[in-house]
């Protein structure tokens, strides 16, 4: 269980680190792009800063997300590896797009009737905190019933569309990586010296810089040789691997997103044809930490305590969920208070407000929506795809 606990936990704390980067993005835009010109707080320079520090790995989303295709390759395959029941796969591949499309489709189903009774204020709000380039270009459309069950049920999935949410562009890339492992298992099992397969696919992806389709073959290698690495992880001479793949992947994580890189810790490490651009850093960032932690007997426990593990039930809602409460409500709020004169005092507040707004609308979809795409897939499966075979006996 404990091994469930840690990785909800994990999932948690990558959902909200993408939670944070879009407020920031949202209302301190220069703590993403660097640019003086964007500043609110003082003079600028804290902003500044923290957009080229590694501790900006605590808001990177880029980084999360590679987090979250490591973790979905691990737990897609783990539960295959422990019983080598390749009838696993099946059901799994067929429930699979069920169980995005339900969250999916009530979170674009929202966006639609935001839409409808004109209620996103992003790009008002874009002009104040200085975020038109991002916060300002979302929701400009008027959409028809039309579009939105076709962008609900076809165009999120297989095209990436993002017009609703801006999260969504990571939908498809979710849907094919999960369909890559459960087929990449499929065709391996019960082979002999099948690890050997899986490098050459990760070889191949990391050569094409195809780097979210790596990180899904990443989380089957963890998951595959997951009992061996728990008894290293509890060897006293495992501690200098440990410490060196949680502190190398916190800084690949912390790379930076579009600025110039002269002069920083990450123009020293560069490496051509490995390390040389934002999605290479973020994609071994997140093998590192991600193997790290699994290594690590003391923080299994530290995310698998209940606030973070909690945490990690409602990752999918508010991952789903944020962006269409600071298009509206956070977006609203801001223009509502006096924030010509108190800017900094007036975002506090927004932020405040919205992440507790999004942690109750979050909390009320997982125990819902969330859930129901847990359980009526498994119900559809048995209906509609049960195997003959089992009807037979």
């Amino acid at each position: 269980m404990n091994k469930i606990k840690y990785l909800d936990g994990l999932r948690g704390l990558a959902a909200l680190m993408v939670v944070m980067h879009h407020l920031l993005v949202a209302f301190y835009p220069a703590t993403y792009s660097g640019d003086f010109s964007q500043t609110h707080f003082g003079d600028g320079k804290l902003e500044v800063w923290y957009s080229y520090s590694p501790l900006s790995v605590f808001t990177n989303g880029n980084f999360a997300v590679y987090i979250f295709f490591v973790l979905s390759g691990f737990v897609l395959s783990q539960k295959y590896f422990r019983t080598n029941d390749s009838s696993l796969l099946i059901t799994s591949a067929v429930k699979r797009y069920f169980r995005l499309f339900i969250p999916v489709f009530f979170t674009v189903t929202i966006a639609f009737i935001f839409l409808k009774l004109h209620i996103f204020y992003n790009v008002s709000a874009s002009q104040v905190s200085k975020s038109d380039w991002w916060l300002g270009t979302f929701w400009q459309f008027n959409p028809d019933i039309n579009d939105w069950l076709y962008n609900g049920f076809i165009e999120v999935f297989y095209y990436g569309n993002n017009k609703y949410n801006t999260v969504y562009w990571t939908m498809s890339i979710e849907l094919f990586g999960s369909m890559l492992v459960f087929a990449l298992l499929a065709l391996t099992h019960n082979l002999r010296n099948r690890w050997i397969i899986y490098p050459v696919f990760l070889f191949l992806f990391i050569k094409t810089e195809n780097f979210f389709y790596a990180s899904f073959v990443v989380g089957i290698l963890l998951s595959n040789y997951y009992p061996q690495l728990i008894d290293f992880g509890k060897r006293k001479w495992s501690i200098p691997v440990k410490i060196f793949l949680l502190v190398v992947g916190i800084l690949f994580g912390g790379f930076f997103s579009s600025q110039d890189i002269s002069g920083t810790i990450y123009e020293k490490l560069i490496v051509k044809f490995v390390l040389h651009n934002r999605e290479s850093f973020h994609f071994y960032g997140s093998a590192f930490l991600v193997c790290g932690i699994i290594l690590s007997p003391l923080l299994i426990t530290v995310l698998s305590i209940k606030p973070i593990s909690f945490l990690g039930k409602l990752s999918f809602s508010l991952y789903l969920l944020h962006p269409i409460v600071i298009g509206s409500f956070s977006s609203w709020l801001l223009l509502q208070l006096d924030y010509q004169q108190y800017y900094n005092n007036s975002v506090i507040l927004v932020l405040s407000l919205s992440l507790l707004l999004i942690f109750i609308a979050s909390w009320l979809m997982s125990i819902t929506i969330d859930k129901m795409s847990l359980t009526l897939p498994a119900k559809f499966f048995e209906k509609l795809f049960k195997p003959i075979d089992s009807e037979i006996n």
